[in-house]
């Protein structure tokens, strides 16, 4: 029997192929399942528009990944951008790194193996080896690092141990093998990109409406 013999339509008028899944075979059809997405609370709520989703759930599409990473995926700055947890495991499913190194230090760079009650830890390093390299590529990430970018994900204050690896780990992968990644924005850093172009615009407006005021 004939994939096609096999299709049903639902109540919103949207195939079923034989493995269950939506057929999504035209604009339309997209359109109306991004918009169901959007309308259940499915998805970020970042997502404002169904082209936004439309273009997520191509792009995902692209990087081989299943629909359920579609919960990390947000809008920043009105494009697609994914959060770390994803972007990691994008590159290590990649099969382009061959061995990685993860190290957190204190304030003295001294390393952190199990820290002890009273100690801190300040950073982490990651250190990345290519398949068919004999070096490996490190970066690391601070809390100086955090202060300095303004990063405002409550995140930091929860888990602080988790985002300084993420931080650090997503770096290395940038410096190591990005071509693993292909070129696909990070959420961390989309929001603080955004949060910097967003406090110029406000700057820009507070100087315009000074000026009015001034020539007034």
């Amino acid at each position: 029997m004939e994939t096609k013999e096999l299709e049903v339509k639902t109540q919103k008028g949207l195939e079923l192929t034989e493995n269950g899944t939506f057929a999504l075979s035209n604009m339309e059809d997209q359109k109306n399942y991004a918009s169901y997405l959007i309308a259940q609370g499915l998805v970020s709520e970042t997502f404002k528009k169904p082209s936004q989703l439309i273009q997520s759930i191509q792009m995902a599409k692209d990087l081989g990944l299943p629909m359920s990473c579609l919960k990390d995926f947000y809008v920043i700055g009105g494009r697609p951008a994914i959060y770390g947890d994803t972007f990691v495991a994008l590159a290590l499913g990649s099969g382009l790194i061959s061995e990685h190194k993860v190290v957190f230090f204190d304030e003295e760079g001294n390393e952190l193996k199990r820290p002890k009650k009273g100690s801190s830890i300040f950073g982490c390093e990651v250190s990345i080896k290519r398949k068919g390299s004999t070096e490996f590529v490190t970066a690391f990430y601070t809390l100086d690092d955090k202060d300095k970018a303004k990063a405002s994900n409550p995140n930091w204050h929860k888990f602080p141990t988790d985002m300084l690896f993420r931080r650090a780990m997503t770096r290395a992968i940038k410096f190591a093998c990005a071509d693993a990644v292909r070129g696909i924005e990070i959420a961390d850093y989309a929001e603080e990109a955004n949060y910097k172009e967003t406090e110029k615009e406000k700057a820009q407006e507070a100087t315009r409406v000074f000026n009015d005021v001034i020539i007034d």
